[in-house]
């Protein structure tokens, strides 16, 4: 079969398009699914170059990629809940024990798998795993209503884009940071109040909120705990939690993993049926152009999500 794999550690001269990929052994567990749509993730560049071996060893040459929407061709002898013929969507990272999303067939825990529903297609379900379920998560760290305030810090990035529907579904005020070319962008998505960090410190301009969504890190994490107000939460996908700081405001701090598991995808399914989620897309490739997929997505700074589209004749759908 096909697929985008690495040969090894490296920037982008160690990812190849091979064509005679061994299809990967289906487990008890496990669904084997014909893959038509994959979204792209910042950890996939970065799973490339290793900085995840430590927690993410691969044997070479491995397959990259996480989120999927495709067909279910085969399943494990212990897998009830699926059947040859459904359409799902989900996550196949091999830190979870798939085989990696990028390839003409996959497998995956039946646990990190969702039925599709047919008015969503495989483009928008690929494009809402990751992004979705990191939200949801950040998002459900703490209680929500007309009267609270959510800073999305990175609203224009794919969670930051995702944290800002879910919280305005909640009747929040949302303020969220970006940078200039992003401006236009992060407000159609529907913040009350962006911020152009180019120019302008947040720190500054908003204080009391409830929540930060942070989708940055580094410094810009560390700043954030100082807007919040006592007993308010720091939920980040880029950085664990700092104790001193947690103790220095009176404030609450997580460290966000999406493990799409079942529930959580079904919730993203209700959000995208009801329109209140939205991924926006960035860019399609082939799979057959995956190498520079991957370098758009680390070098090209998207606005939204990077898909592949597996089959050359599949439809945009």
């Amino acid at each position: 079969m096909k697929a985008l794999q690495i040969t090894g550690y490296g920037n982008n001269e160690v990812a190849v398009i091979s064509d005679d990929a061994s299809q990967p052994e289906l487990k008890i567990d496990e669904v084997l699914v014909k893959v038509h749509k994959a979204a792209l993730n910042p950890v996939d560049w970065k799973i490339r170059e290793g900085h995840m071996k430590n927690m993410l060893p691969l044997t070479f040459p491995a397959t990259l990629g996480c989120d999927f929407s495709g067909v279910v061709v085969d399943t494990g002898a212990e897998v009830s809940t699926f059947k040859v013929g459904d359409e799902v969507f989900g996550g196949a990272i091999p830190s979870l024990g798939g085989s990696g999303s990028f390839a003409e067939y996959l497998v995956a825990p039946s646990k990190y798998l969702c039925l599709k529903p047919a008015d969503i297609s495989h483009t928008i379900a690929a494009a809402s795993v990751t992004v979705g379920v990191c939200a949801y998560l950040c998002i459900t760290e703490t209680f929500l209503d007309n009267n609270s305030k959510v800073l999305v810090i990175g609203g224009a990035g794919g969670i930051g884009r995702a944290s800002i529907q879910l919280a305005k579904n909640t009747g929040a005020y949302v303020a969220t940071t970006v940078h200039t070319k992003d401006v236009g962008f992060a407000a159609k998505t529907g913040a009350d109040e962006v911020i152009d960090a180019s120019v302008q410190n947040f720190q500054e301009l908003l204080e009391g909120y409830d929540l930060v969504v942070d989708t940055v890190g580094g410094e810009v994490y560390k700043q954030a705990y100082t807007i919040l107000k006592k007993g308010g939460v720091i939920a980040s996908i880029a950085e664990q939690p700092n104790d001193s700081l947690m103790q220095q405001y009176g404030v609450r701090a997580e460290f966000i993993l999406g493990n799409p598991l079942t529930e959580r995808l079904n919730m993203i399914k209700n959000f995208i049926s009801d329109n209140i989620l939205f991924p926006h897309i960035s860019k399609t490739f082939t799979l057959n152009d995956g190498v520079a997929a991957l370098d758009f997505q680390q070098n090209g700074k998207p606005s939204g999500k990077v898909i592949l589209d597996i089959y050359d004749n599949q439809s945009s759908n």
